[in-house]
């Protein structure tokens, strides 16, 4: 499932720089890395941290320039929503956004620190926590403005991709092999004929092996591992991944001529003319947390002498937040209001950890967490009784309290709650191709190369032994007996309803949920066939 209008992903990093590295007026930036602080990345679709420290003797301040640098990210249809920096854990920098050139992204803020007694930093180490809030295919190179590789996040079963990998790769049920320059990767002929279209018509030949030509064998692997994961695993800035795009654009998406044209680096070999000095690699870089951020319009309507209502927040398959409006405090231009927020039903794997709304530009966290809630202040401005469009008021960010005849309250602020992935959790957003899921579920609709028919006592359902193996251990035992002695085809399964054993297979091809309504009622199979994922996030859904 892709993200939603009102969600964000977000990726928490803390960097580290020891004190005694840190003077004024110098320039300090950290290690590149990915979102997923690989350590192949280069100097392309990455960050870098940075930072610059003004110190003033006279008035022992530190003033602080916060910068976070985003190379070539582009590259993959990844733009860059917003940014944090935080300072302690209730204050937040939200980055101001500008374009020193065209490849690198600059985003910059200048805040007065702690007072030392020397214009010298006194901790020991000088930390920053960054929350980064990537979004899918912000840039792209061609002509309709869509990137090259449709690139972007999904919500999906995390271990989907290495399962299917690590069959392919222990050469478990596969039916054709490649050679490249001596060098044998086998493959699934369903894989193949669903993932490459260009490809298609060779498995007429029915030759167990096929031979590429023109090819590097680690291209043509790291080609491979994206048509089994959707994950590109080279650094964009090589002539590998150039090598890579070609693969992709001959057999899998075919672009036209006069898009291809408007790509520099297909035609010609493009250099980096950044104008970002970097003079110095500190630190180290260490990855927090992922997570999604949700948008939610908080909007009440009370009169002063009543309680207001409870209100809940829905957010499919995120779960349900009670907003509490707890006390009122009107003053002459503005108003106070302590709002309190709690998960009602909490969805596995996801955690509660930041509720924040924006007071005229500024972010501010609801800071307080007790008994499973956040609680805090949210000040808005007070809207006069004789203004009849809100919109037109002072009130820019949309935040308001307004007040009408007859002492009727009107109260809305935009609130962002933030749920954080458990460590290991094996269900949540991450950058894939967005083909893969239309592409594998094709080999079943397509029904081509099918080998296995799952039979119940009305329906029958063709499907790919290589895949229900490499995603459910008792599949694979049930398969590895019924075909281990004969050219039995079929596999008895449990009756049910044909759509909601449909909906399993769709997971099982593709690591996402069809149809989220019924996702409780496929915990039955989930947990028969011992698919954990499916099994863990239909529980208690």
């Amino acid at each position: 499932m892709r993200l939603e209008d009102d969600e964000l992903v977000f990726y928490d990093y803390q960097w580290v720089v020891k004190n005694n590295v840190i003077s004024e007026d110098k320039q300090y930036v950290s290690p590149f890395f990915g979102l997923d602080i690989s350590p192949h990345v280069g100097e392309a679709a990455s960050f870098r941290f940075g930072l610059r420290l003004r110190t003033s003797v006279e008035s022992r301040v530190v003033k602080v320039v916060v910068l976070l640098y985003v190379h070539y990210l582009d590259t993959l249809g990844i733009g860059v929503t917003d940014v944090e920096c935080f300072i302690n854990d209730n204050d937040s920098l939200k980055l101001s956004q500008s374009f020193r050139d065209a490849k690198t992204l600059i985003f910059e803020s200048r805040e007065l620190f702690l007072a030392t007694d020397n214009g010298v930093l006194l901790q020991e180490s000088f930390i920053l926590v960054y929350r980064i809030y990537p979004s899918n295919s912000m840039y792209g190179y061609t002509m309709d403005g869509q990137p090259i590789l449709d690139y972007g996040f999904e919500q999906c079963d995390t271990n989907f991709g290495e399962e299917m990998w690590s069959a392919a790769q222990k050469r478990e049920l596969t039916d054709c092999e490649f050679v490249v320059n001596q060098t044998v990767f086998p493959f699934h002929r369903a894989v193949l004929a669903a993932r490459c279209p260009a490809l298609a018509d060779w498995r007429h030949l029915h030759h167990p092996s096929i031979p590429v030509v023109d090819a590097h064998e680690a291209v043509f692997e790291a080609f491979l591992y994206f048509l089994y994961t959707g994950q590109i695993s080279l650094p964009v800035d090589t002539d590998m991944y150039r090598e890579f795009v070609d693969l992709f654009i001959k057999y899998v998406r075919r672009i036209p001529d006069e898009i291809g044209n408007a790509i520099p680096w297909l035609n010609e070999s493009s250099s980096d003319v950044s104008t970002v000095n970097i003079s110095q690699n500190q630190g180290t870089v260490s990855f927090i947390r992922r997570g999604i951020s949700l948008e939610y319009s908080y909007e009440c309507k009370f009169k002063l002498l009543e309680k207001p209502a409870i209100q809940t927040a829905r957010f499919n398959g995120k779960g349900n937040f009670n907003v509490d409006l707890k006390k009122l405090k009107a003053n002459s231009d503005d108003a106070q209001c302590e709002i309190s927020i709690c998960n009602t039903s909490p969805v596995n794997g996801l955690n509660l950890i930041d509720v924040s709304y924006y007071r005229q530009g500024a972010k501010c966290h609801l800071s307080e967490f007790k008994e499973e809630r956040f609680r805090g202040v949210v000040s808005v401005p007070k809207v006069p009784r004789d203004v009849k469009n809100v919109l037109d008021s002072s009130a820019g960010d949309g935040n308001f309290l307004k007040i009408s005849n007859g002492d009727q309250y009107s109260l809305l602020t935009e609130l962002e709650i933030c749920l954080a992935e458990e460590e290991g959790e094996c269900w949540g957003y991450r950058l894939r191709d967005h083909l893969l899921t239309a592409h594998l579920w094709s080999a079943y609709t397509t029904q081509e190369w099918t080998d296995v028919h799952l039979c119940m006592s009305r329906n029958v359902f063709l499907a790919h032994r290589a895949v229900l193996c490499a995603r459910s251990p008792v599949f694979a035992s049930i398969v590895k007996a019924s075909f281990s002695s004969s050219e039995n085809k079929k596999v008895d399964v449990e009756d049910v309803e044909p759509v909601l054993f449909e909906d399993f297979l769709f997971f099982l091809y593709t690591g996402s949920v069809r149809n989220s309504e019924n996702l409780a009622d496929l915990w039955p199979l989930a947990s028969k066939y011992n698919v954990k994922t499916l099994e863990k996030i239909s529980q208690f859904a």
